[in-house]
């Protein structure tokens, strides 16, 4: 049986690709199948296209690891096993010596106008600006009660004449208020793509017996935080998702 993510599912559906790679090998086999076209502006184009792509592969990487980190913290707060207080850069940094996603989201590769470099300490402070910028879009929605976070989920459906097992993780759940939240850290979002993770994830809750009674997408861009924000996603009905 064909296992597919919810994050996968979405790509596909809005890209076309499964993930940024599998993009960058298609324009690449363009490319090479334009053999003695190298003088054209077609050709060249594409391969401007492709590099600026690899550069884009390699920083989403980063953010997804830096993402990762973000989680954990998120995680180990809402388990009580730190307090909002002793967050800073000397706690996420003994915090790393410890967890493995944390330690991976510190110093991360990133690609740059003068080539590749890292930045600990730039992702110290961005990580602790992140922490306190999540307990300030808690407090402005009204977010509060137990949280399940960092959960897998799975279910098995039929797509077409193929079973299928659909897996995704949830960010947080709200328990008592069935809140759903969806952390995004990337400079940028696809509020559809957004919207295809978050429906399958409740349709899986749903499966399981949890009522999901609203769904948030919590925008914390490592780049440009003032440009973050927290946005409400639409229900669809299974027909549409399955659709």
């Amino acid at each position: 049986m064909r296992q597919l993510s919810v994050t996968k599912i979405a790509s596909l559906l809005t890209s076309g690709f499964p993930d940024f790679d599998a993009e960058i090998k298609d324009m690449t086999k363009q490319l090479k199948a334009m053999g003695g076209k190298e003088l054209t502006k077609e050709y060249q184009d594409l391969s401007k296209k492709i590099k600026e792509a690899e550069k884009g592969a390699i920083n989403l990487k980063s953010s997804q690891q830096r993402g990762t980190a973000f989680h954990k913290i998120v995680e180990l707060l809402e388990k009580g096993r730190i307090k909002l207080g002793e967050i800073n850069e000397q706690k996420i940094l003994e915090l790393s010596e410890q967890f493995e996603e944390i330690k991976g989201g510190i110093g991360t590769k990133r690609v740059g106008k003068k080539g590749t470099y890292t930045d600990e300490e730039k992702d110290l402070k961005d990580l602790t600006k992140l922490i306190k910028n999540y307990d300030k879009f808690k407090r402005e929605n009204k977010l509060s009660g137990t949280v399940t976070t960092e959960k897998s989920l799975g279910m098995i459906t039929k797509i077409g004449d193929e079973y299928v097992e659909v897996v995704g993780t949830l960010d947080s759940l709200f328990n008592e208020l069935g809140t759903l939240i969806d952390f995004k850290t990337s400079a940028m979002v696809d509020p559809k793509k957004i919207g295809i993770q978050l429906n399958l994830l409740k349709k899986m809750l749903k499966v399981g017996g949890v009522n999901v009674k609203s769904m948030k997408a919590f925008h914390l861009p490592f780049s440009k935080m003032s440009e973050g924000g927290v946005y409400d996603v639409r229900e669809v009905s299974d027909e549409i998702i399955f659709d």
